[in-house]
């Protein structure tokens, strides 16, 4: 997704909408376990006896004005499979960034 900010206003904004998503599945929640102007780290750990620890990684590129925004998963497969509570989460995270910032061609 590409939007109209700098890289270090979307990875702010990132960092500020993780912890406030309600993961679901196997986990409960995001912390923000690093932050740089270009990228925000996002872990949520296992419920006991549940699945695996999530991490997500929000990699923000600049080009003039425009950012581009991509992300990685790392994790069991059954946790970060297409639709499921981890995905949608991210999947949140895109819609708070087109909600906050204008998106760019």
């Amino acid at each position: 997704m590409n939007y109209v900010a700098t890289s270090a206003e979307v990875t702010a904004a990132i960092a500020e909408i993780g912890p406030a998503l309600n993961v679901g599945g196997s986990t409960n929640y995001f912390s923000v376990a690093e932050r740089t102007p270009t990228q925000v780290v996002l872990k949520s750990p296992a419920l006991p006896g549940l699945g695996s620890n999530i991490q997500v990684t929000f990699t923000a590129l600049q080009s003039g004005n425009t950012t581009m925004v991509m992300h990685t998963y790392k994790g069991s497969l059954m946790e970060v499979r297409a639709d499921s509570p981890t995905d949608q989460s991210v999947k949140e995270v895109y819609t708070k960034l087109s909600q906050k910032f204008q998106m760019a061609p």
